[in-house]
């Protein structure tokens, strides 16, 4: 099996998530800007925040230009968001556009947003379940 992360984060809310998924799985995760081989890639958990309710420009510029050009066997989705979760929703309809393989099951928490609003977020029960919903993908996924 050969996985790996890629995630946009302009506040370190997703940051957080995506290297807790990498750590407890075994495998690396990249910022989307990082230029790295993913020809060999069976498995990439896609991460992003929610701004304004979509997906960033630098992970819909991904999307677009260098994940349509690769076969990737399993995408699977995370993110997190302030309160709306829209960006997740727009992110699977632009990989379906793209007819790119996208697993049915996908991970979002709260993240800090603003000064107050979930505050504490991406807290420790988080980070957790990030951690075990990573494992179930690969269990599930590399059988």
């Amino acid at each position: 099996m050969n996985a790996c992360v890629i995630y946009n984060s302009k506040t370190g809310n997703t940051k957080k998530i995506a290297y807790s998924i990498a750590k407890s799985v075994n495998i690396e995760a990249y910022a989307v800007q990082d230029v790295i081989d993913l020809s060999k890639v069976d498995i990439l958990f896609l991460g992003d925040g929610n701004y304004a309710g979509n997906c960033s420009s630098a992970m819909q510029h991904f999307i677009e230009n260098t994940l349509k050009e690769i076969s990737v066997k399993h995408i699977v989705i995370f993110g997190t968001y302030g309160g709306l979760t829209n960006a997740m929703q727009k992110m699977r309809r632009r990989l379906q556009d793209l007819n790119l393989p996208i697993v049915p099951e996908e991970f979002g928490t709260k993240g800090r947003a603003w000064v107050f609003i979930n505050m504490f977020h991406p807290n420790k029960d988080a980070l957790h379940e990030a951690d075990l919903f990573a494992k179930s993908i690969i269990t599930a996924y590399t059988k």
